[in-house]
């Protein structure tokens, strides 16, 4: 999964396809379906700039992850990075409440999830944009470059997600073994 992640960052859609596609999905825990959901919506939102999709397999991922893990304490932990990374592909939507913006404003600044740092830049940059505030957009998009100058997916401007509007939907690997599971069992 994190080579999946790595490539999406990068903005290599094939290559964090291929990764996805090298796992066995059908003969996988169900756990591992919902972090496999994770790991698609990444791609959604980082290679396809589709956040709405993305949003969708994150709110599928944390229905079944909450029905899946029974401990208190992991829900509160998964929680933590499902709330940033839902907060994220809101703000691509243009979907962000001012919570949510506060909350990645925290998170640009949450020295140990650097990986949260990122995604939050890069959702404040795109935020920025699409309310006319380039200067602080450009804030934003300056500390991806500092820190993360190879990520080409985290440049995503507001014109890409126009463009990504274009493209043929794509259901990943899990997306299609869960869709398969609930037509077997509403068949039974």
């Amino acid at each position: 999964c994190a080579a999946v992640v790595a490539h999406a960052f990068y903005g290599d859609e094939r290559s964090a396809i291929r990764q996805i596609k090298k796992v066995a999905w059908d003969l996988q825990y169900p756990l591992s379906h919902d972090v496999g959901l994770v790991v698609e919506s990444c791609v959604q939102l980082l290679c396809r700039q589709d956040p709405k999709r993305a949003l969708k397999l994150l709110d599928m991922a944390r229905e079944r992850f909450d029905n899946h893990l029974k401990s208190p304490v992991l829900k509160r932990q998964i929680h933590f990075y499902f709330d940033r990374f839902t907060a994220v592909a809101e703000a691509a939507a243009g979907q962000e409440t001012e919570g949510q913006r506060r909350l990645l404003e925290r998170a640009v600044e949450d020295t140990k999830h650097p990986i949260s740092q990122l995604l939050a830049s890069y959702a404040l940059a795109i935020k920025h944009e699409r309310d006319g505030d380039d200067e602080l957009a450009r804030v934003y998009r300056d500390r991806l470059e500092n820190n993360a100058p190879y990520c080409d997916a985290l440049f995503a401007e507001l014109s890409d997600f126009e463009e990504a509007k274009s493209l043929k939907r794509w259901n990943g690997p899990i997306t299609l073994v869960l869709r398969k599971r609930e037509r077997e069992s509403s068949s039974d």
